[in-house]
């Protein structure tokens, strides 16, 4: 149920600077060298200021695994590596995979997004206006004594999605970049 964690952090963010970039990270991701890890971030980072784009991280499949998901892109990238997203695919069986991986144009889907804060907001309000409501209402309450009683009486009651159903699989401003660093989420 991430979107509702991403878009409560974007809030906060964009409180304290309306241009903010924001990283968002799986917890449970192992990655090495974390110095390639960083220059991948440092593009996406420099990307997401330059458009108003929402980016994510794409590792090149390197065996056609079935328990994770994949992206699809184009042929051809934008600015800085990135690629325009074709569409989000869901963890296929192996014959699936071997071919995705033989094609070139699927990455695995690393769950690291990079985008402007007031940018997921805005395809938060597009995508799941329920959602993007309830953390306006919210809102006013950030940073003010009232902020934990608020959180505690709201949170609990916003729809709980993940970002990539809410937001993601439906955008058409979605870009991914190339990460080329050892990784895995098991």
């Amino acid at each position: 149920n991430t979107a509702a964690a991403i878009g409560l952090a974007a809030k906060r963010i964009t409180a304290g600077d309306p241009d903010g970039v924001m990283i968002c990270f799986p917890s449970d991701h192992w990655i090495h060298p974390v110095a390639v890890l960083r220059k991948a971030l440092q593009n996406a980072v420099r990307s997401a200021r330059e458009t108003e784009g929402l980016g994510l991280l794409g590792v090149k499949p390197n065996f056609p695994s079935t328990g994770l998901g994949y992206i699809e892109l184009t042929g051809r990238p934008r600015s800085l590596n990135c690629y325009p997203v074709v569409r989000f695919h869901e963890k296929p069986d192996l014959n699936r995979a071997r071919r995705w991986i033989q094609t070139g144009r699927y990455l695995w889907n690393s769950g690291i997004f990079v985008w402007k804060a007031e940018s997921i907001l805005q395809a938060l309000g597009r995508h799941a206006p329920r959602l993007a409501g309830a953390l306006a209402r919210l809102a006013p309450a950030l940073g003010t004594r009232g902020e934990r009683r608020a959180l505690a009486r709201q949170y609990p009651r916003l729809p709980k999605v993940s970002i990539d159903y809410a937001v993601m699989e439906s955008a058409g401003n979605v870009a991914v970049m190339p990460a080329a660093f050892p990784w895995s989420d098991w």
